[in-house]
């Protein structure tokens, strides 16, 4: 499985658990979007990714167009080092920034 999807009143958490590169982003791009169609919150947890490439940073700026189209909330947390790397080579820091983890960490699956 490469995402965990945590979801409770209107909030849904995504735990990406595979890297963000051109192998995955076809796979990742579906299970996002039905989970944003289905909340009006959407947070997408980047712990356990350690690489992300072009189509990675494509399909979360993808994901963040698509969320202000709807008038939905998109964040990510819990980014690595060398994912706020290549936000920072790619100019992104100001429009990728990471959020406090804790204020979605509640959100679990009954």
């Amino acid at each position: 499985m490469s995402i965990k999807t945590y979801a409770r009143n209107g909030k849904c958490k995504i735990k990406v658990e595979v890297d963000m590169t051109i192998y995955t982003t076809a796979d990742l791009m579906p299970k996002i979007l039905k989970s944003l169609d289905k909340h009006k919150e959407l947070v997408i947890d980047l712990s356990d990714v350690f690489e992300i490439d072009t189509s990675g940073i494509q399909l979360l700026e993808f994901i963040k167009r698509e969320a202000r189209r709807d008038n939905k909330v998109f964040s990510m947390v819990s980014h690595k080092e060398n994912v706020l790397d290549v936000f920072h080579l790619y100019r992104l820091n100001g429009q990728l920034d990471a959020i406090p983890d804790n204020s979605v960490s509640e959100i679990k699956v009954a």
